[in-house]
């Protein structure tokens, strides 16, 4: 029964994929119609986090780069994103390929913008930097694109645009090459132009920087790249105002609620482990967990040194927060023993059953799987029982006991 229950649940994933696949043929895309897909809330939060990634990347090189779109400013995305290891990205930016990879990469890129819609629906403010950074988004993805992928993507979403003829290219090339900025005569007979209506690049008519004749305007690519990408900000701008009225809905369930509310804030940088940063000694946990833990974990490692007992959830989440961090096996091991056996665990019973549990967190006895930290929304929706400390204080605690914890932190 349960062999068919799940064969049936992966039919039916198998299926949603499919019409997935269906729905995004290109690398660069609209994302025109919400997909219906079932999505555990690790994978929700995963791909939120992923795309968030991305986007404060974007941020971080326009800042230094404002010219978005130029070739430092391309060059310098690029180089972070492989960096950083992103790669979904990486794989989108770099033209239109239609191998597995690229599906895969078309599948993670098109849920995660709908689930950040959500997140980012609520104000005007988070409004304005969302829509901001998938603009840059889209313009480093159609900016990879070679003019047969530019025509793909034109036919997909059945856009009435095309690259002009080398026949009339030839004609008014003088023309082009006197109006457009940068361009030779010699360049006009290797770049595409692309004809539009005037009123759709009024800027560039304004300052004289484009051909004008019967009223239809002749660009360059990097110009027509901003035409295309104005269609994709209305329609996400649009798109935001439908997941702005059906977010009551979502917010039913708590735990969407609350990793919708907690994404913009949510932290995705580096995660310190030993092979980056080096061993961090036991001995810095207390100066540490007042300098730089967050809550739930200094609530966990503050009642771990109070009583010198936690029940198994808090252990596994505090070991695995200190494998995270740069905690030694053999640190934590010791660490461990030393704070227990202070308590009522003899030290024949933790060298049986707590230093296994401790080795296995660290992938060494087992399935020896090397399991990661607890996720912000995982921490908050573990259910937390009598006597127990670990998941989220902002959740768990009550108001006024929350409030005399954070004034006592001189928060």
């Amino acid at each position: 029964m349960i062999n068919s229950r799940q064969n049936y649940l992966n039919a039916k994933r198998f299926s949603a994929d499919l019409a997935l696949e269906h729905i995004i043929p290109h690398n660069v895309c609209f994302y025109l119609i919400p997909p219906i897909v079932e999505l555990s809330i690790e994978e929700f939060e995963k791909l939120a986090l992923e795309r968030l990634k991305m986007l404060r990347l974007l941020e971080q090189v326009t800042a230094k780069n404002p010219k978005v779109s130029s070739d430092a400013w391309r060059e310098a995305a690029l180089q972070d994103i492989n960096h950083e290891g992103l790669r979904t990205y990486a794989k989108l930016v770099r033209g239109n390929v239609n191998d597995d990879v690229s599906k895969a990469a078309r599948r993670r890129d098109y849920l995660s913008h709908f689930i950040l819609r959500f997140a980012y629906c609520r104000s005007e403010e988070l409004r304005r930097w969302f829509v901001a950074r998938e603009m840059e988004l889209f313009k480093l993805k159609f900016g990879g694109l070679s003019t047969r992928d530019v025509k793909d993507f034109l036919e997909v979403y059945e856009l009435d645009y095309k690259p002009l003829a080398d026949e009339e290219k030839l004609e008014i090339s003088e023309h082009l090459s006197a109006s457009t900025a940068n361009i030779t005569r010699l360049k006009v007979e290797t770049q595409d132009f692309y004809a539009v209506h005037f009123t759709e690049v009024l800027n560039l008519v304004r300052d004289r920087k484009c051909f004008l004749k019967g009223g239809t305007a002749y660009i360059t690519p990097e110009h027509f790249a901003h035409v295309i990408g104005k269609k994709h900000q209305q329609l996400i701008e649009d798109g935001l105002k439908g997941h702005l009225r059906l977010l009551p809905t979502l917010e039913i369930d708590e735990r969407f609620s609350m990793l919708l509310k907690s994404i913009h804030t949510s932290y995705t940088g580096k995660n310190y482990t030993v092979a980056k940063t080096g061993a961090v000694p036991i001995e810095s946990l207390d100066q540490l967990s007042k300098k730089s833990f967050a809550l739930c974990m200094r609530n966990v490692h503050e009642t771990l040194r109070a009583t010198h007992h936690l029940k198994h959830v808090g252990r596994m989440q505090y070991t695995l927060f200190l494998k995270a961090v740069g905690v030694t096996m053999e640190d934590a091991l010791r660490f461990w023993r030393e704070e227990l056996t202070r308590g009522k665990v003899p030290i024949e019973k933790f060298e049986k059953e707590y230093a296994y549990a401790i080795r296995h967190n660290y992938g060494k006895e087992g399935s020896r799987i090397n399991y990661s930290p607890f996720s912000c929304m995982k921490v908050i929706t573990t259910p937390i029982g009598p006597g127990e400390t670990h998941g989220c204080p902002f959740k768990n605690l009550d108001p006024s006991t929350l409030k005399m914890k954070l004034t006592g932190y001189g928060l």
